[in-house]
Formats: structure tokens, C-alpha cells, sequence
């Protein structure tokens, strides 16, 4: 009967790791070198009370509802000409059409001295003067318009062309506060010289200055 051999094998078990042990107790926490996560500016922790996050939301539904600020208002010296042709009252009414034809103008202001005390149109000049059979030798005084619209030159640039709308007028003489005459506004200057806004009014007030009032 053959022999038979009986193998004995060994196994070496490593010792328990110390970590393992569920009796150990926790070990400390270890610095993290990694720098914190940083949050857009203004905006609150994720881990907020309530209370600020609906204070911050509060913020920034303020922010986008609030009308922005409107830049400060055009003063009319910053878009009037300043360049006036001007006649006196003892100037006749040929001087004066022949000084519309010279400079391409419709309107001249009449001035006693530095004062501004009347405007003389083309259309003066026709309806008070040649219809009524004048000569051209006469003096503007004859036909002028007195009580004249004008404005000061700190004075908001809206603010008078809502009375040029409402004069039906398309050029105002522009004085400083001692009534002395500085310059000229026209639906012209605005459009030319104010912003995108003031411009979009130009059409308002030009249908308003063209409408035929009744009597």
C-alpha cells in the first residue's frame, strides 16, 4: 500500500492594523493646505441662515427694479447758437428781409440796446407789411411782434421745448437774467447737439407746433 505524504501549510496572518480598531477614537482633523472655495461678492454662504438669504435676494430684486439715475439736465446755453443777428427797432423792413436773405433766417429779434423787446418774422414782413401796402421803408417797430417768448440760458433744455410746443414756436431768443440777449434756440440746436432722448421729443413738438389751433 503506498505511502502517503501529509503536507502541513502555515499561514502567517499580519498583525491588526491599530486603525481598524473600533474601540480607537477618532483621530484630530488635519489642516487642509487647499485655500477655501471663494463665492461671487455679495453673494451669501450656502450654508446662510434664511434670513439673509432673503435679505440678499431682497438686494438684488432692488437693483434690477430701481430706475436708473438720468444724467443731469442739458442747460440751454450748451446747445443755443450763439451767433445773433439782431436788428433795432428803427431799422426798416427792407434791412430786414434783405439781413433774412443774407444769413438763410425766418426770425430776427428786435433789440433796444442789449434788451430783447420784440421779434420781427418773415412772415411779419409779409402779412403787416406788404399786404398792407408798406413801402419797405418803414421801421420794423411797425410790424414786430412784442410780448416775445424767450428763455433763460440755465434753463432746461425739456422743460423749453415743451413751451416751444405749446407757443407753436420753432426758435426762441435766448437772454441771461438781466434780459440781455446771449443767444438762439431752434428745434435745429436740439437736434443737433442733445442726446438720443432729447432728440426723440423733436417730432412731438414739431407735430404739436404744426397742428391749427381754433381761435
Amino acid at each position: 500500500m503506498p505511502m502517503q505524504h501529509a503536507f502541513t501549510t502555515s499561514f502567517h496572518l499580519p498583525p491588526p492594523d491599530p486603525l481598524d480598531d473600533p474601540q480607537r477614537p477618532p483621530l484630530p482633523p488635519q489642516p487642509d493646505d487647499r485655500p477655501p472655495p471663494t463665492l461671487p461678492e455679495g453673494d451669501p454662504p450656502p450654508h446662510a441662515p434664511p434670513e439673509r438669504l432673503e435679505r440678499t435676494a431682497r438686494f438684488a430684486s432692488q437693483e434690477t427694479t430701481q430706475p436708473r439715475k438720468e444724467k443731469t439736465m442739458t442747460q440751454v446755453r450748451e446747445v443755443m447758437s450763439r451767433e445773433v443777428v439782431h436788428i433795432a427797432p428803427d431799422t426798416t423792413i427792407r434791412h430786414a428781409a434783405e439781413l433774412m436773405r443774407d444769413h438763410d433766417i425766418g426770425a430776427l429779434p428786435v433789440c433796444d440796446g442789449e434788451q430783447i423787446v420784440g421779434m420781427v418774422t418773415d412772415r411779419d414782413l409779409a402779412m403787416r407789411g406788404l399786404a398792407q401796402g408798406c413801402t419797405g421803408e418803414e421801421t420794423v417797430s411797425h410790424v414786430a411782434t412784442s410780448g416775445v417768448q424767450w428763455c433763460y440760458e440755465d434753463e432746461d433744455v425739456n422743460v423749453v421745448q415743451r413751451r416751444m410746443a405749446e407757443a407753436q414756436v420753432r426758435r426762441l431768443p435766448v437772454v441771461n437774467h438781466e434780459r440781455e440777449l446771449v443767444g438762439t434756440l431752434s428745434l435745429g440746436d436740439i437736434a443737433t447737439r442733445c442726446d438720443g432722448a432729447q432728440r426723440e421729443r423733436i417730432a412731438n413738438t414739431l407735430e404739436d407746433i404744426s397742428q391749427r389751433r381754433v381761435p
